[in-house]
């Protein structure tokens, strides 16, 4: 292999190893800048995520002028229940939506665990819960490495197969975007596992009878457990799945 596969290589198998932790901590931050008729609307979404081996918790916040919710979502690998609404008050323990494994991808994406068992084309193979993109050899275009972080260039089609249907239906949308463009800017810690992932996006959407030009950022950063809890800023923090009324700590 040439220099160009050995690193392509190499991120394939530490975002798998992601999807390997026992425990895994996420808090992303989403900025979606809409460009229509020379005016500029921005969509913020901060999204949490908790995964543990037997159960995974998460809460999205998203608003902007056109589009508010707060979403959480508890699956305990035998039930999936989605709680939504434009006020995170209105969020009651009797007041929530059940899925299963097929609606729930239909609708929102990746389901949010680990990793999980898929089946297409009569095949069974793994897929990791914890990027929304499908990074593999095939959906990396061009990989180049700096100082500080592998800087993937991805196929907008192949590699944006379950992220299409995430913005669907967290801008709701009319139809599934037109992504034009897809990178990664990939981080490691000192112990070379991932501690930050940063993606920027560049799609066409259609809500309504307006259609709009996007760019979207993410910043995903990742936390360890460590003993019992996991470190966050340098600080050893217990966390745990919070119940419907309660507050996240993290």
């Amino acid at each position: 292999m040439n220099e160009k596969d050995n690193l392509k290589e190499y991120i394939v198998n530490k975002i798998s190893m992601l999807s390997e932790e026992k425990e895994l901590l996420s808090v992303s931050q989403n900025i979606s800048t809409a460009h229509a008729f020379g005016v500029d609307v921005k969509q913020n979404t901060t999204s949490k995520s908790l995964y543990l081996e037997d159960k995974s918790f998460v809460e999205v916040t998203s608003s902007s002028p056109f589009v508010s919710f707060n979403r959480r979502v508890y699956d305990d690998l035998s039930s999936i229940k989605v709680y939504e609404d434009k006020d995170k008050n209105n969020l009651k323990i009797d007041k929530y939506k059940s899925y299963d494994e097929k609606e729930y991808i239909a609708k929102y994406g990746k389901l949010n665990r680990l990793k999980y068992d898929v089946f297409k084309d009569d095949n069974k193979f793994q897929m990791q819960g914890v990027l929304i993109q499908e990074i593999n050899k095939g959906t990396i275009l061009s990989i180049a490495k700096n100082e500080n972080s592998y800087q993937l260039l991805l196929d907008p089609i192949k590699a944006n197969e379950y992220y299409k249907i995430q913005i669907k239906t967290n801008a709701d949308l009319d139809e599934y975007p037109d992504i034009k463009s897809s990178s990664l800017d990939v981080y490691l810690d000192s112990n070379d596992k991932i501690k930050q992932v940063i993606s920027k996006d560049i799609y066409s959407i259609k809500t309504g009878l307006i259609r709009a030009d996007i760019t979207s950022i993410t910043t995903i950063n990742f936390y360890y457990k460590k003993e019992n809890g996991f470190i966050i800023n340098g600080i050893n923090k217990q966390i745990k799945i919070p119940s419907i009324d309660e507050e996240i700590t993290f």
